[in-house]
């Protein structure tokens, strides 16, 4: 069990740090008198175009495979 949350804190940790470096994540502070604090801000416009992206790449991916899928069934029927 303590493996199993070791792995997902590790797995949270990369999708986190992958996602400050895409811009996914920005991280701003404020300091007014005594007082700092932070704000986590969360970029969804920018994570659906990088979603939209990745889909696009998918397709084009599944498409060039299947062509290549096809080429070599033609090259397997012919005598």
């Amino acid at each position: 069990m303590k493996q199993l949350l070791i792995v997902l804190a590790i797995i949270l940790a990369a999708v986190v740090g992958f996602g400050f470096y895409e811009g996914w994540f920005r991280y701003s502070t404020d300091t007014t008198n005594s007082d700092a604090s932070g704000t986590i801000t969360v970029d969804k416009d920018k994570i659906k175009e990088d979603e939209g992206k990745v889909r696009d790449f998918g397709n084009k991916l599944k498409d060039k495979s299947s062509e290549t899928t096809d080429k070599v069934k033609v090259k397997e029927h012919q005598p």
